[in-house]
């Protein structure tokens, strides 16, 4: 019997431990990815250290394709649409089909708002 595919929308703090969280829920029949429009996305945990300018913004992050390691799929694509009812998302990189759907999108920053 086929396993399940959880898909994770958002490679942010809650979408990766919700990924992880799944894979070692799971065994190795059912099929976990994260979807994120940037491999290495920001991580708002480091803010404190951009205020005080002990680190850039281009080094507020980790590589989501380090997650292979642990046995989670990577998809680096824009999300351009969710459909529930048919349980599959569209991606930029193509469509994407799930048994169980995770939104973990996060924020948007705005790099150029704060001085």
């Amino acid at each position: 019997m086929a396993g399940s595919k959880v898909l994770v929308l958002g490679g942010g703090f809650g979408g990766v431990q919700a990924a992880i969280s799944a894979r070692a829920s799971l065994d190795a029949s059912h099929e976990v990815t994260i979807v994120d429009r940037n491999r290495v996305p920001h991580l708002c945990g480091m803010n404190p250290l951009l205020i005080v300018g002990e680190r850039d913004t281009d080094k507020t992050g980790r590589s989501l394709g380090r997650l292979a390691n642990r046995g989670i799929k990577f998809v680096e694509a824009n999300i351009n649409s969710i459909d529930t009812t048919g349980q599959r998302v569209e991606t930029s990189a193509g469509t994407l089909d799930y048994d169980y759907l995770v939104i973990a999108l996060g924020a948007a920053y705005d790099w150029d708002a704060v001085p």
